[in-house]
């Protein structure tokens, strides 16, 4: 449910759910769901603008996980999940030093990157958001085209990338490839909520006077929250039943995507 709240801009409930999944978890003394809230909770950080809070969070969820009881068989993609999103947060911070030094764990952890398929695409966009954030828009294009098509936040951030560099069309060509694929998993369903919410409405804005507004023309523009950059749900039903239908023959086969 976090990533859901998370499509509807709810980023205080989706916290709310990863911490009581935490909870829950450690309870349990599942130790591997321990991990993933923690690496989810980045993401919403991230996408509420607590950039600097995402990165702290992506790394401690990376670095917990050598002292963690996780399962041998959870290790090795929970790491590189991990790795991965601490890459991503810190490329969207603009903090590139702690970019470089997660991906540079990223390539550590993924031995197998020439026979796997999964490592391969993780590097590819580990690799991409390392060369945007350095300000290589044609290196970061040439990284990201390289993901598995079912990757569908790779190919997310590729469209943006696209659509900085110019190229609107192949953003829009890549954009619509997501929704045709409707991939199942977390990310894919996110980033499709994002994709398919409607153009929000322009606001009425009150007539001002001039020096008020000569103040704003010079007054520096506050950033959005990263969700606000890449789209939002407002709707929780659409958003449900992206989830609920994914067992229909329509949607295809849930869980594509890099394990989780």
């Amino acid at each position: 449910m976090a990533f859901v709240d998370l499509a509807l801009h709810k980023y205080d409930a989706a916290a709310a759910d990863l911490e009581a999944m935490a909870k829950d978890a450690a309870d349990g003394q599942d130790p591997n769901d321990v991990v993933r809230a923690n690496i989810n909770l980045a993401v919403v950080q991230l996408a509420r603008g607590k950039s600097a809070d995402a990165v702290k969070t992506a790394k401690a969820a990376a670095d917990r996980i050598a002292t963690e009881a996780v399962s041998d068989v959870a290790r090795g993609f929970l790491s590189r999940e991990a790795l991965t999103v601490a890459v991503w947060v810190a490329a969207v911070a603009k903090q590139p030093m702690q970019a470089a030094e997660a991906l540079a764990r990223l390539e550590k952890a993924s031995p197998d990157a020439d026979q796997d398929a999964y490592q391969a695409d993780g590097l590819a966009y580990a690799r991409g958001e390392m060369a945007w954030a350095r300000g290589d828009l044609k290196g970061a294009i040439e990284q990201l085209s390289k993901c598995l098509g079912e990757d569908d936040l790779c190919r997310f951030r590729l469209a943006a990338a696209q659509e900085k560099a110019g190229d609107k069309a192949a953003a829009a060509a890549t954009r619509k490839s997501i929704l045709d694929a409707r991939h199942g998993g977390k990310f894919a369903l996110l980033v499709r909520a994002w994709l398919t919410e409607p153009p929000k409405a322009p606001k009425k804005v009150a007539r001002a006077s001039s020096e008020h507004l000569r103040g704003n023309r010079l007054a520096p523009r506050t950033s959005a929250p990263a969700a606000q950059q890449m789209g939002g749900g407002r709707d929780r039903q659409r958003i449900l039943a992206l989830i609920d239908g994914c067992s229909d023959r329509e949607l295809g086969v849930c869980g594509v995507g890099r394990p989780i």
